[in-house]
């Protein structure tokens, strides 16, 4: 008080923070949470400046940001603040007026410095029209963008399906980094010691295989003629879906009617359009000069005309998210020589550079892959003895087409049984040496000359349709004979059918069978088909839809493995055993 009467404290902004999220370099999502309150309204107009925000990563100057803010503040502060890189400074215009004493809080997102660097403390002006100050600057408390914090993975996870010499493997990655990682970064994963020769290109799998648009290439970096370092590296692409505007938006996956254009799906990156192929959004041919992608391998359509099909506009986030694992799928061949493993490791460079950190497996324990330690496995069936399945926990589907196949290793003019699928589909070998019978419905036939039955390993393959009743028997991948009117129009009912392997028609004795790959199919491969089919052998819960029942005799040694759920896994019966193979002896060679 002077003389009695009350003095106002001077004009002042009397709280100012500023939070930050992360403090992980290199973080281009950094969530700066801002609160200021002051002793005198602040006008709509007012400029809000906060300074010394320097060495943020976030590139040029000019540039929109956009603004979040609590509910009830929506009316005063903006949804955009201009940055200005030279003075790592955000610029705020409010809309309205803030009452005096009221706290305002908003939030801003920028990039973390590329580098580890001194804290830095932002500091508050506020601007009137004029550019003058209405108060004293005032600093914030605490410090930020220091990226102290170097990035990291949360997760690198690595496992593999078998350990098989010489067969090909399905190898998943799992990460996870700290921070995001954009399109054009690069990884590598090292200490794979693979069967592919220099320079193998590997193919990805799976939906986030897209984001590494140019696969995989191995390398082997020797020194002294011994391989030293094996390594599959890798480059980063975009991470785009298609996304409508307009609110005609059509459901997720489907085309919205003009011109093809789609909405909710993944962009397929590399893609070709007019002749030219594209590896990140483009405007070219678009109706409005908006970015778009491709939502397949090749779009239709002209440059001149635009895109008429498999296409939409680009809504693109992170390409390696932070906040979620990202996974793909690649195949590579394990040593033909028995091999302890490879117990890889994975480094990203770029504008994110993580060093090399070692891959774990679904434990969590260093991972070991591509171990070739074990030979194929086969089942062995002792004097016509025969293994049963039983039936499914589901019903078997009816039938219109389908295909039965394995490998077989038996002797001649045995009249056994080699898989039945009964009453349905069955094979099975005759008395008479070279004949093989294929029994479909009420129909069976008899192919002769068929030389499966000479004590090697042979594979046999049935396929049939209803629709011309064609029925195809092809021995090592290579068409025997085919005869058409085959139970046409026939729809096989299954509903009480069981699934036998081996066994005699009758009580004469038989002799030994040996099966592998044992597969049945709800679809009629075609000839090409099986040939390209029998040479590999399936890995994995990540068989086809179309496969009924699969027997591999390999992935779990005493016990056969019958995938999709189709059937319970059966006890090996008395006469019975499970055999390894010889590498030389089964030329299974892939993965599918």
């Amino acid at each position: 008080r002077i003389l009695g009467v009350a003095t106002l404290p001077d004009a002042a902004v009397t709280h100012f923070t500023v939070v930050e999220s992360s403090s992980i370099r290199n973080d281009m999502h950094n969530t700066l949470r801002f609160s200021l309150r002051a002793n005198r309204a602040l006008p709509k107009g007012v400029v809000l400046e906060i300074r010394g925000l320097t060495g943020s990563a976030t590139r040029g100057t000019g540039l929109t940001f956009a603004i979040t803010s609590a509910p009830e503040h929506s009316a005063v502060v903006p949804q955009t603040g201009i940055w200005t890189q030279t003075s790592g400074t955000l610029s705020i215009t409010l809309n309205a007026t803030l009452p005096p004493f009221a706290y305002l809080a908003f939030s801003a997102t920028l990039a973390n410095p590329d580098v580890k660097q001194t804290p830095k403390a932002a500091t508050l002006r506020v601007l009137d029209a004029s550019s003058n100050s209405l108060f004293p600057d005032i600093a914030s408390a605490v410090s930020l963008l220091s990226g102290a914090v170097p990035p990291s993975l949360v997760v690198a996870r690595i496992t593999s399906q078998h350990s098989v010499r010489g067969a090909r493997d399905i190898l998943t990655v799992a990460i996870q980094p700290s921070v995001p990682i954009l399109a054009g970064a690069t990884f590598k994963i090292a200490g794979v010691k693979a069967a592919e020769t220099d320079g193998t290109v590997i193919a990805l799998q799976g939906r986030h295989g897209e984001r590494f648009y140019t696969g995989g290439v191995y390398s082997a970096e020797t020194k002294s003629q011994l391989a030293i370092l094996q390594t599959l590296n890798f480059q980063v692409g975009p991470n785009c879906t298609t996304d409508c505007t307009g609110g005609s938006c059509p459901p997720n996956g489907a085309a919205s009617g003009l011109n093809g254009r789609e909405h909710g799906r993944d962009c397929r990156f590399p893609f070709t359009f007019d002749g030219v192929e594209y590896s990140f959004c483009t405007a070219v041919g678009s109706p409005d000069g908006r970015a778009w992608c491709g939502t397949a391998s090749t779009v239709p359509g002209t440059a001149a005309a635009g895109p008429s099909g498999s296409w939409g506009y680009c809504a693109c986030h992170d390409a390696i998210p932070a906040g979620e694992i990202t996974t793909f799928s690649f195949a590579l061949t394990a040593p033909l020589a028995l091999s302890p493993g490879s117990q890889p490791t994975i480094a990203f460079a770029g504008r994110v550079v993580i060093p090399a950190v070692p891959m774990t497996d679904a434990s969590g324990e260093r991972a070991l892959v591509l171990a070739a330690s074990s030979d194929l496995g086969a089942l062995f069936l002792h004097n016509g003895s025969a293994l049963s399945a039983g039936t499914r926990a589901a019903p078997w589907p009816e039938l219109a087409e389908g295909s039965i196949e394995a490998w077989v290793k038996v002797g001649a003019g045995t009249g056994q049984n080699l898989i039945a699928l009964s009453p349905g589909m069955s094979l099975s070998s005759t008395a008479t040496p070279n004949e093989v019978e294929v029994s479909i419905g009420g129909s069976a036939i008899v192919f002769s000359s068929v030389g499966f039955d000479n004590g090697a390993w042979h594979h046999l393959a049935a396929t049939w349709s209803n629709l011309n009743g064609r029925l195809a028997l092809l021995l090592d991948g290579g068409l025997v004979s085919s005869q058409l009117n085959v139970e046409t129009g026939t729809t096989l009912s299954l509903s009480a059918s069981s699934l036998t392997l081996g066994g005699m028609p009758s009580s004469s004795p038989g002799l030994d069978l040996t099966l592998a790959e044992v597969r049945c199919w709800s679809v009629a491969w075609t000839d090409a088909e099986v040939a390209a089919l029998y040479p590999n052998f399936l890995v994995g819960e990540a068989a086809p839809q179309a496969l009924l029942a699969h027997y591999d005799f390999t992935l779990h040694g005493s016990d056969s493995s019958i995938y999709n759920s189709t059937l319970s896994s059966p006890s090996i019966p008395g006469g019975a055993e499970i055999v390894p193979v010889p590498r030389a002896a089964l030329p299974l060679h892939a993965a599918i």
